[in-house]
C-alpha cells in the first residue's frame, strides 16, 4: 500500500478487503478461523469473459465474485441518482482508477464512445459466397445485406468464420464453412 492511494474498507468485508481509488484490492492481514495468519496483500484480479477485472473476496467461508471498477465506484463515488452501471469513460476496461470511472444509466452506457462504431464496423465486412455445386460467386456488402437478402445473417456470420455447416446446421469447426449450398468468407476487394 502506498501514500498516493487512498485506501477504504469495502462494504460488507470491513476489516477483511480494502480499495484503493487507483483500482487495487488489499488483504487485510488477519487470522482465519483456524488461527493462521492471512492475508496482508495486495490481489491479483483475474479477467472476466466481457474483459473486466474481477476479484473474489472471501468471508465466513463464503465468496463473492466481485468486479474492481464497481467497488471502486461504490467506494468513492456518489450515487445521488441511484445509477445501475459503472462507464470506464476512457473505453479501458482494465483501467479502474477512480477517474476514469462514473456511474451512468445502460442507455448512456451502451451508446458511450466508441462501441456503436466498432460494432457497425465489425458488422460491415464484405461476404463472398461461393456455390458449391456451380461456382457461381454472389457478393454482398455486409451479413446484414445477406440477411435483407434472405440469408440468416447469424448463419452467414458463422459461416465465414468457419463454424457453420448447412448440413444438419451444426456448428463445426475446420474447412466445412457453408451454408445454404454456398462457401462463405469475408475478403476485401482488391484495388
Amino acid at each position: 500500500m502506498t501514500e498516493s492511494e487512498t485506501w477504504k474498507d469495502i462494504a460488507g468485508f470491513e476489516g477483511f478487503y480494502k480499495v484503493s481509488d487507483k483500482g487495487r484490492i488489499y488483504s487485510v492481514e488477519r487470522k482465519d478461523s483456524r488461527g493462521n495468519r492471512c492475508g496482508g496483500r495486495i490481489l491479483k484480479p483475474k479477467y472476466s469473459r466481457g474483459g473486466y477485472l474481477m476479484v473474489h473476496l472471501y468471508k465466513n467461508g463464503k465468496m463473492k465474485a466481485k468486479s474492481v471498477h464497481r467497488l471502486v465506484a461504490e467506494s468513492f463515488l456518489p450515487n445521488s441518482n441511484g445509477l445501475p452501471q459503472v462507464n470506464h469513460r476512457d473505453e479501458v476496461k482494465d483501467n479502474n482508477n477512480v477517474e476514469n470511472l462514473e456511474w451512468c444509466d445502460s442507455k448512456y452506457n451502451i451508446n458511450y464512445g466508441t462501441l456503436l462504431e466498432r460494432s457497425a464496423q465489425a458488422q460491415s465486412k464484405k461476404v463472398r459466397a461461393v456455390n458449391v455445386k456451380t461456382g457461381e460467386v454472389i457478393t454482398f456488402n455486409s451479413t446484414r445485406e445477406a440477411g435483407r437478402k434472405g440469408y440468416n445473417q447469424s448463419n452467414v456470420a458463422k459461416a465465414c468464420k468457419g463454424a457453420y455447416n448447412a448440413g444438419g446446421g451444426k456448428l463445426i469447426g475446420g474447412e466445412g464453412h457453408t451454408y445454404k449450398g454456398y462457401r462463405w468468407e469475408y475478403y476485401k476487394e482488391e484495388k
